[in-house]
């Protein structure tokens, strides 16, 4: 069998890739193979809007998540220029969301990773500000006007909710578009 002729980039019935599943799962030995050695393409996204950075921050594996954000390490000063290296050539936009608003940072939230969490919010949050938008990541809300912190506390990683209120200055009573908030209903989902 001649291994040249496959296709590492073919989709499943959900768009995924063989990529999305590692990463999915944490491998991180085996993304950096597909990514480095095979070309696998880290800017698809299967059906559900997930590109490798999301399921990477699903699966809870920090270095994995730093892999991809900090990929190959190149010595750029200006953030503008390591931005426009991030968003232009790597697509490793924590900002992008799924089919419901869903980001990275719910995703890391909702399984209660807070190494990755804290790495998106605290060394990646410049991305927001060298774009000066005025949505940061910890504010950002899916479909359904849920938050990060709403996602944290429903993982019952009480480390994690401490670190969003106390840490990060979440607010803790702002609720979602059915008016849960993380002190009524919140811990129902």
């Amino acid at each position: 069998m001649n291994t040249t002729d496959i296709d590492i980039n073919i989709t499943c019935n959900e768009g995924r890739i063989p990529l999305h599943y590692l990463c999915h799962h944490g491998n991180i030995d085996l993304s950096e193979y597909l990514i480095e050695v095979q070309d696998s393409d880290i800017n698809i996204t299967d059906n559900k809007k997930w590109n490798a950075l999301t399921h990477s921050a699903e699966s809870g594996n920090m270095k994995l998540v730093q892999y991809l954000v900090n990929n190959h390490q190149l010595p750029l000063t200006s953030f503008a220029l390591l931005l426009a290296v991030y968003i232009n050539e790597y697509k490793l936009d924590p900002r992008v969301k799924d089919v419901n608003g869903f980001q990275t940072v719910h995703c890391a939230a909702q399984v209660g990773a807070i190494n990755v969490l804290e790495y998106l919010i605290v060394d990646v949050i410049w991305i927001e500000q060298v774009k000066q938008t005025t949505v940061i990541l910890l504010h950002s809300t899916d479909d359904s006007d849920t938050l990060p912190i709403h996602y944290a506390c429903a993982s019952g990683v009480i480390q994690l909710v401490t670190f969003l209120i106390d840490v990060m200055k979440c607010d803790a009573t702002t609720e979602d578009k059915d008016g849960y908030n993380c002190h009524k209903g919140m811990f129902l989902w």
